[in-house]
């Protein structure tokens, strides 16, 4: 009789490769042969052999393995690296960014398209991207399934306290979101490698991600494998085992092991494509690893974003979409500041507007208003001394009375403005607004709370440390006589301690408008403003919905400014792109009364919005107050012809491109922008000539400074996928222009707090202003004013040039206002011309929009948005 051992070792029938014994009715010999007893990996490699899906999938990823190994071999032969900007360096990419061939570039040279914005080779950036994908991932496999394996085994085996404690160990780190995990803790990982003022090694960031995978990797397999061990170690043959004296690693070893080796590969093969995706993952979200090195996160992100190309739209992006105008700026007249505001052509009373918008309103309070949502839906309902008259033929824009009669008058050198009230000028409840309402106003702008709102007419009456001197009105205190008077209900003075000649623009800003003092209730009071304006709010949701309703106590023969042709208006908030886009141009139900009037459209979408001529009669496509700029840092880079080096250098037209195209932003040669008060074209270093940049003259400018080349600089971002784009374009050119360029990645949320600090480490890094009115003197001496060198300043090249400084006082002085600012335009051409602190690159433009329901929709280039006053809903 055959032993219970033996037959649980045979096989039910011959396997492959074994015959049957001779018979010996045959005449031939027997033989006795013993049985061989075969292991459990043997009899699974067997089993494996005969499923023809199992190697289908194992070839397949051997497949990839042996791709990821050949990878530079593949691209020798192809003829292509990863790292070159092939659409960029040879103009294949359009206006956009976009290949010009269609379906994404793909044709006999590229055989898998180009990459968006920087125009890589998308084949070998795939074939790359799985060397670092892969990598990523078997490491954190490997590791995670041995620790899995280990801690299961003990676990399992032990039992006991050991079994208890890592049990719990393990129910905690499950307990992690991991998702969420990998996102945090992967900075803090590269942190304790590398200081965040050092260049970051790519194989840091490689490291940092295994361990953070790692971390919440191994619990799983090791709940499996302790499930398992607990079933195996009361069987007879551990039993068998214990009684033999072997040890309890013998035992682990020779008897456990083997018996859980098909659930490790089973957990290993599920193991590594999940690893794969968490990897790309966090590439793809920005924590990962970062450009130029291949993964396929960073593929996924810019090719996803790709279109079938092929549409027009090559060449200069400043050609996108309706060109923006240069509008002209003035101060009106005393007749201009005379309601009603001059009728729209077709307009009528009536209807519904909508605005949708991307997020909601932090502040309706007017007193903490300076953003350019806010700026926007303001003028329904807050009215200031004065205001903006814009020509809805001619967009020329002037500054006139709004509540006053007219944009003021001047004394004492500018020191002294003296504004006076309309008659007839009310708030909702129909109480008459008087000049004690609007100083009441500016007096409660010194509270605590008051923080972020505009600090100008505050810093003019008492200095920069405005608040050290008068705290506000709730202790009772009032503004004095000689800052602030009241003479009578309709006059207000002020008394400023120099001369301002932009006075009417400040009293434009919405901060500088009536508070009612009974309805004063501090910061409550943001939820509910009390209208000066021609709607009041009916309905207020934070961050979901915001109601105006027709203010019957306003009157049209008042406001010179506001047309008010909606009954109604409705603002839906928290709507995300693209969807908000989406919507607009679709065009259905009550979005044909939509606009969005602050935001611009999605990026993704802009090159079929200015290509499809049926959205050429409703967009709006105008330049904002804003100027993109790299700032140079002057306390780092010292010497003059390197910084113009870099200027004649950087790649103007890619990173328009990877800026999203024409449509968002011209190309900017000045300091100032377009929308600013006696703005000219200028541009010394020749950029609209060569806008792809001069390396040439960049390399004989170096040679003349006398510098060793290639000259190191360090490139700070903030670390986001729009300005790794463009870093990564600028390093390219500027490396063929005799710089070796480190870009240094930087956490967005405190980006401008680390290049703001006066030690920071970096030498050039970009920032964007705007003139918060149309004169020079709300850029320049914030900006270029080298007696501002403090953490936080806005002077963020650290510019301290003394005849640049003179110059401040000297034009500030100026009382003319058409004069000040054609002396505010030569100081900056000087600067950007001698000191070079700054490259500009962008003037930033809004384009959008808006609903076929909808006319009379015009622009204001002082706020860079939609200006409401003048639209109506077609009946």
């Amino acid at each position: 009789m055959k032993s219970s051992t033996r037959a649980a070792m045979e096989p039910s029938g011959p396997l492959p490769g074994e015959g049957q014994s001779p018979d010996p009715a045959d005449g031939l010999e027997v033989k006795t042969s013993e049985l061989v007893g075969r292991s459990p990996g043997r009899l699974a490699w067997i089993r494996f052999k005969r499923d023809k899906v199992g190697i289908l999938c194992a070839f397949t990823v051997l497949g990839f393995i042996v791709i990821a190994l050949a990878a530079p071999l593949i691209s020798k032969l192809y003829g292509k690296d990863p790292y070159q900007l092939y659409g960029q360096d040879r103009g294949l990419l359009n206006s956009y960014g976009t290949p010009l061939k269609p379906n994404g570039g793909i044709d006999g040279d590229f055989w898998f398209g180009l990459e968006p914005h920087l125009g890589r080779d998308v084949f070998t950036l795939l074939i790359y991207g799985i060397r670092t994908s892969l990598l990523i991932a078997l490491a954190v496999t490997v590791v995670a399934v041995i620790i899995g394996v280990l801690v299961g085994l003990v676990q399992g085996y032990m039992g006991g306290r050991t079994d208890y404690f890592l049990g719990r160990f393990s129910d905690l780190m499950l307990s992690f979101p991991q998702q969420l995990f990998f996102i945090a803790f992967t900075p803090v990982i590269v942190a304790l490698f590398v200081s965040p003022t050092d260049d970051e090694p790519t194989y840091v960031r490689v490291v940092a991600l295994i361990l953070v995978q790692l971390i919440l990797g191994w619990m799983t397999i090791g709940r499996l494998i302790r499930a398992q061990v607990l079933s195996l170690r009361e069987r007879e043959f551990i039993e068998a085992a214990r009684l033999s004296g072997a040890s309890g690693w013998r035992i682990i070893r020779k008897e456990l092991l083997p018996n859980i080796w098909s659930t490790v590969l089973v957990q290993s093969t599920l193991l590594l494509p999940v690893n794969v995706t968490a990897e790309a993952g966090l590439s793809y979200l920005g924590v990962g690893v970062h450009n130029p090195t291949p993964d396929w996160g960073l593929l996924y992100g810019p090719t996803a974003a790709c279109s079938s190309g092929g549409a027009s739209g090559g060449g200069s992006g400043s050609d996108s979409g309706k060109k923006a105008t240069v509008t002209n700026f003035g101060v009106g007249t005393k007749a201009d500041s005379t309601g009603p505001a001059p009728a729209v052509d077709g307009a009528k009373n009536g209807g519904t507007a909508y605005s949708l918008d991307q997020a909601g309103f932090d502040y309706l309070d007017p007193g903490q208003q300076y953003v350019s949502d806010q700026l926007s839906v303001q003028l329904l309902y807050n009215r200031s001394l004065t205001g903006y008259k814009i020509d809805p033929k001619t967009g020329k824009t002037i500054i006139v009375g709004d509540l006053a009669t007219d944009s003021g008058t001047p004394s004492d050198g500018s020191k002294t403005w003296t504004y006076t009230l309309k008659d007839g000028v009310k708030f909702e409840d129909g109480t008459p607004i008087t000049t004690k309402d609007i100083k009441y106003g500016i007096e409660r702008l010194f509270a605590d709370y008051e923080t972020q709102g505009p600090q100008y007419v505050q810093k003019w009456l008492y200095g920069p440390d405005y608040r050290k001197q008068y705290t506000g009105p709730y202790d009772g205190k009032e503004i004095p006589n000689e800052k602030i008077s009241t003479p009578d209900d309709k006059t207000i003075v002020f008394h400023f301690l120099a001369p301002h000649a932009d006075t009417p623009y400040a009293m434009a800003m919405p901060n500088i408008s009536p508070v009612p003092k009974a309805k004063d209730d501090k910061q409550k009071y943001n939820n509910h403003p009390v209208s000066s304006g021609p709607y009041k709010i009916e309905s207020y949701q934070p961050g979901k919905s915001l109601t105006f309703v027709r203010n019957t106590n306003w009157d049209p023969k008042t406001d010179p400014i506001r047309n008010a042709y909606p009954d109604k208006w409705q603002f839906q908030l928290g709507i995300a792109e693209p969807g908000l886009t989406n919507r607009l141009s679709a065009d259905t139900g009550t979005d044909k009364f939509a606009i969005n009037m602050s935001g611009s459209a999605d990026p993704s979408k802009m090159q079929t919005l200015t290509s499809d001529p049926q959205y050429k009669g409703r967009t709006v496509n105008e330049y904002q107050p804003y100027v993109e700029v790299f700032n140079l840092n002057t306390k780092r880079i010292k010497d003059p012809k390197v910084r113009q080096a870099l200027a004649y250098a950087f790649p103007m037209t890619q990173v328009q491109q990877a800026f999203g195209g024409g449509a968002q932003g011209d190309l900017g040669t000045t300091l100032l922008s377009p929308t600013v008060a006696g703005w000219k074209k200028f541009d010394p270093f020749g950029k609209l000539a060569k806008p792809m940049g001069d390396p040439e003259k960049s390399l004989q400018l170096l040679k003349d400074a006398g510098v060793t080349t290639p000259y190191k600089i360090s490139l700070a971002y903030a670390n986001t996928p729009r300005w790794d784009t463009v870093t990564l374009t600028i390093q390219k050119a500027l490396e063929k222009a005799g710089f070796k360029v480190e870009r240094k990645a930087i956490d967005p949320t405190s980006y401008y707090t680390v290049v703001g600090k006066v030690d920071t480490p970096y030498d050039m890094y970009r920032t964007g202003w705007g003139a918060d009115w149309p004169n020079g003197s709300t850029v320049v001496p914030p900006t270029l004013d080298g007696r501002n060198l403090q953490d936080g300043t806005n002077n963020y090249s650290f510019l301290n040039d003394p005849k640049v400084n003179s110059e401040i006082d000297r034009i500030n002085q100026i009382t003319d206002l058409p004069q000040q600012a054609a002396a505010w335009e030569q100081l900056s051409e000087y600067v950007l011309q001698t000191d070079t602190s700054q490259i500009p690159f962008i003037f930033d433009k809004y384009f959008n929009l808006y609903g076929s329901g909808l006319g009379g929709v015009t622009y204001n280039q002082v706020y860079g948005t939609i200006n409401p006053n003048s639209i109506f809903v077609k009946q």
